[in-house]
């Protein structure tokens, strides 16, 4: 009861400890406490149940008190250019002071990372290495008449990033720096996970992670899906900028991590963990592996539509494709796979762009376009998405099961997205096939289900 008291929400990590620790010296109290008794050694028995009972309570007391540890090892102070993390600042609202990650905005407005601990790709003879997004450039931009003068910068959390400033030509920049009307500077922000990194360092605590990836896989054959702890956490912080801005002197950004212990298999975040690093409140249905249904019903409670062909929202628009997300293998070239779009009137597949085969194992993974236009396109017919070889179409798929799920989008205050909808797909009809469906995973706008399917609402969702 000591140990458990950790918020998995601050600190999945402590949490999976302490969930198994305790229930592995209570299972072993339980044991020889029997098996003395079945011996008749009622008296050695109860001092070994004794002295057992308190080793167990005294790791309570130190796991506990270890994950306090690591909460304050987290509150910022100075460290070289970083300044203490202030609260109850005043937040800028000067929207002439513009900051944004040209990638990623306006999906997110702030900056999204994801790092494997142990990167290196199990499914390859030469054990080749996934690549991390670990690092992004996030430009700042003075749109203001005067000189815009930074003083310094904080992260609300230590130890899991560090950044450095430059102007456009890469040059390092030192603090205080000052911005040119209509100029901009660079933010190099690099996630370490460093606090992360050192708390799994322990061989005891690998052993704990390697045990619950095993609960995992093993839980699929029983449709259980373990809630307290992971291999796998999000990460939030802000990134504060403090400028000579008179209406407000902290600019603030938004940065979002998934750090995950190891690459592909069970070692890989569930796809509501995906979701929830963009900031979005998309209630996927499942954890893991879509409850044991095997790609045969739509996920009961969750924010998931049937789809099976979509046309443009608006015909004056392109319709938008970003890639979020791509856990599958690596490092071969049958991992680079392919997003295509499905005109069933013509039987005709159009290729719209290809993952890059060492990014299988990230938040928006590299992509090749396939079209001239990257990836926008106006169709002017119905069309299918099809990704590697499955089909929204499940008619078209491997025995007629669902490889491409559709969800709403829905925004962190509860919002639907117009016209933009999650999309995830998983390989069908092969040994690995899991049914995780975040093998690739998509946000598509200015998109509406075709007129002639029935939309099927899974909750009260408007």
């Amino acid at each position: 009861m000591i140990s458990v008291d950790v918020n998995a929400e601050y600190d999945k990590i402590g949490a999976l400890a302490n969930v198994y620790l305790p229930y592995i010296m209570g299972g072993f109290t339980l044991l020889l406490f029997g098996i003395s008794l079945l011996i008749n050694r009622y008296r050695k028995s109860t001092i070994a149940c004794f002295c057992l009972s308190a080793i167990n309570i005294f790791t309570g007391i130190a796991l506990n008190l270890n994950f306090g540890g690591f909460i304050k090892d987290l509150e910022a102070k100075e460290i070289g250019n970083l300044a203490p993390f202030e609260k109850n600042i005043k937040q800028s609202s000067n929207e002439n002071i513009l900051i944004n990650e040209p990638a990623l905005y306006p999906i997110f407005n702030g900056s999204v990372f994801s790092l494997s601990y142990n990167p290196k790709s199990n499914l390859t003879v030469d054990k080749k290495t996934n690549h991390n997004r670990d690092s992004v450039t996030i430009k700042l931009t003075n749109q203001r008449v005067q000189n815009l003068v930074i003083n310094k910068a904080t992260f609300s959390k230590l130890n899991l990033w560090d950044l450095n400033f430059s102007d456009t030509n890469k040059h390092v920049l030192s603090l205080p720096i000052s911005v040119l009307p209509g100029n901009s500077i660079d933010i190099n922000i690099r996630f370490t996970g460093m606090a992360l990194n050192n708390r799994v360092t322990p061989v005891w605590w690998r052993s704990i992670f390697k045990l619950h990836n095993w609960f995992i896989g093993f839980g699929r054959y029983f449709n259980h899906q373990p809630s307290a702890g992971s291999t796998c956490t999000n990460v939030d912080g802000l990134l504060n900028i403090y400028t000579n801005d008179s209406t407000g002197n902290v600019k603030s950004f938004r940065l979002s991590a998934i750090w995950q212990y190891g690459a592909e298999n069970d070692w890989e975040p569930g796809l509501q963990m995906i979701v929830n690093a963009f900031h979005l409140r998309t209630k996927i249905g499942f954890t893991y592996f879509d409850n044991l249904l095997n790609g045969n019903e739509l996920v009961k409670g969750s924010d998931e539509i049937l789809a099976d062909y979509f046309e443009s929202a608006d015909k004056k628009l392109p319709i938008l494709i970003k890639k979020i997300a791509s856990y599958h293998g690596c490092c071969n070239i049958n991992d680079a796979d392919t997003l295509e779009i499905y005109y069933k009137k013509e039987n005709l597949t159009l290729g719209i762009e290809r993952n890059d085969k060492h990014s299988g194992q990230m938040l928006l993974p590299t992509t090749f376009p396939l079209l001239l236009n990257e990836q926008r396109f106006n169709p002017s017919i119905p069309f299918a998405l099809k990704i590697g070889s499955s089909y929204s179409d499940r008619k078209l798929n491997f025995g007629r099961k669902i490889g491409i799920r559709v969800w709403k989008a829905i925004d962190e205050y509860q919002r639907v997205i117009p016209n933009t909808y999650i999309v995830g797909s998983d390989y069908l009809g092969k040994k690995g096939t899991n049914y995780d469906y975040q093998d690739n995973v998509y946000m598509i706008q200015n998109i509406k289900l075709y007129k002639d399917q029935k939309i099927l609402y899974s909750n009260n969702t408007n």
